[in-house]
């Protein structure tokens, strides 16, 4: 089979998924012509589409050392860091394809997809209005365009856009994606339900769509729906006015708690302000697996959650529930406080913090520390309650340590990238 016939079929396989038999169609022309850079360009879009994005860097770096004016090979360079969520050399790669060739549309697409990424909405909305004054149905220069105008509260813009996405591109799973999300974050769940379902009936595998039908049916779930629009409302702020806020809530509860232990006719009514604002700190950590929970009971919800997230959800309601039931049964059964069945109680339901963090299945082989930190903390949890049934001294002493990892876990996870 000659060069241009090997191509087009590892193409072919290519735009079908099957990049396994793509990979081996381009095996055999570079086998061939090993030098050949469009050859390399297509094996690299084949490691890149299986998430396998450091081979596919390496082979397109060859292409380029091939052929070092080819804008394409510069892209799908820029495309391969997007994918690591490696940002500023990805911007670098599509400016480089972009000096290279000026005209094409897909190229500001993707850049303006790395600003969306990035929260530089006004610069995601100027790429995405060069790539649609280049080729005006560009899908997704349209589709960023609405999402960077639905970001920077120019509603009526952003609908039209939307709609005039639709219109040109009504079988296009990205499109009714982008179009639930922007629904879903101006707080219209029905909208945003019907979007995401058609991308999964175009493309039942669509995972930007399945995620989107499970965060808009959560949002039914009212204690979930609070937390999110709290940290939407957090998030919108800078940095140091997230820390002075965490702060000052810590002081002023600290000094609220002082004051009802020393005041008794105060006590009735700053002590309920202390346990609440413990409790949404507490439920602002197992909002989202309580909420997978939930799902499980929906029509829908069910089929929207992975295996893992089930687990994940069940597992965090088995030892809160547990641990609520225990120091219930400590304190309604025993005359005085019963420590070794109380702690027991505590541990067990503070569990459902990290437990609720970890993602199913764990890949142990690139873990980092936001998975080794939680399944420490559960195991030393574990340990503790095990101790405390055997020698009191000794579990507590591991409860204090599991305590004291617990706070600086709850104070340093969410800031970590």
């Amino acid at each position: 089979m000659d060069t241009e016939s090997l191509l087009a079929r590892a193409n072919l396989l290519l735009e079908q998924g099957r990049y396994r038999d793509a990979e081996k169609q381009i095996r055999e022309l570079l086998e061939q012509e090993p030098g050949n850079d469009q050859a390399l360009s297509v094996l690299s879009l084949c490691y890149i589409n299986s998430n396998q994005y450091d081979k596919g860097i390496e082979i397109i770096q060859q292409a380029i050392s091939i052929d070092p004016q080819e804008s394409y090979y510069y892209y799908l360079l820029g495309f391969a860091y997007y994918q690591k969520d490696m940002l500023p050399p990805s911007v670098g790669y599509v400016r480089k394809a972009i000096e290279l060739n000026p005209y094409n549309a897909d190229y500001f697409g993707l850049l303006a997809s790395i600003f969306l990424h990035e929260k530089k909405y006004n610069d995601a909305l100027q790429e995405a209005n060069e790539g649609l004054a280049l080729d005006p149905e560009n899908i997704t220069c349209l589709n960023i365009r609405a999402s960077s105008l639905n970001k920077l509260k120019r509603t009526d813009e952003a609908i039209e856009t939307m709609a005039n996405s639709l219109a040109k591109h009504p079988e296009n799973e990205f499109t009714h994606a982008t179009v639930g999300w922007n629904y879903h974050e101006k707080g219209n769940h029905k909208k945003a339900n019907h979007h995401f379902r058609e991308a999964l009936r175009i493309d039942p595998n669509y995972e930007s769509a399945r995620i989107g039908l499970k965060e808009s049916l959560k949002s039914h779930f009212l204690p979930y729906k609070l937390v999110v629009l709290f940290s939407q409302w957090m998030a919108e702020k800078g940095k140091n006015f997230q820390w002075a806020f965490y702060i000052g809530i810590y002081v002023l509860i600290r000094i609220l708690g002082t004051v009802a232990r020393n005041n008794e006719s105060l006590k009735p009514f700053l002590l309920p302000v202390v346990v609440l604002y413990f409790v949404f700190i507490f439920f602002t950590w197992i909002a989202n697996p309580l909420a997978n929970f939930f799902l499980l009971s929906h029509r829908d919800g069910k089929y929207s959650l992975t295996k893992g997230e089930s687990i994940i959800g069940i597992s965090v309601v088995v030892t809160l529930v547990g641990g609520i039931l225990l120091a219930c049964y400590a304190y309604y059964f025993f005359p005085k406080p019963a420590e070794h069945i109380l702690f027991p109680a505590i541990i067990l339901a503070t569990m459902a913090i990290p437990i609720g963090q970890l993602e199913l299945p764990i890949d142990f082989k690139n873990a980092s520390v936001k998975v080794w930190y939680p399944l420490g903390l559960i195991i030393a949890g574990l340990i503790a309650v095990l101790a405390i049934s055997i020698n009191k001294e000794i579990g507590f002493f591991i409860m204090v340590i599991y305590g004291i990892g617990l706070i600086i876990y709850t104070w340093v996870a969410a800031r970590w990238e």
